[in-house]
């Protein structure tokens, strides 16, 4: 799979969902366990890289809108005493 989306996207560098799809596979091959923080991070950075330039080809596609919705979700945590619980 990743071999096709790599091949979308160097016949159509702005293949919204072959940018996605690319970023998708190596989140999902992303392991906190076997790297250390410092590469996580980074490749962890590269995703959401990966993302955004997508979402500035086109900022209304809702599968780009979702996977950054999530990243930030997920991305968030609370600031003591000022979230109510």
């Amino acid at each position: 799979a990743k071999a096709a989306f790599q091949r979308a996207i160097d016949m159509d560098p702005e293949n919204v969902e072959a940018l996605v799809g690319i970023a998708v596979l190596e989140m999902g091959g992303l392991d906190p366990v076997a790297l250390d923080a410092r590469e996580y991070r980074s490749k962890a950075e590269k995703v959401i890289k990966m993302i955004s330039a997508a979402n500035l080809v086109d900022h209304t596609d809702a599968m780009v809108q979702n996977h950054l919705a999530n990243h930030y979700f997920w991305k968030w945590t609370p600031v003591p005493g000022m979230v109510g619980g």
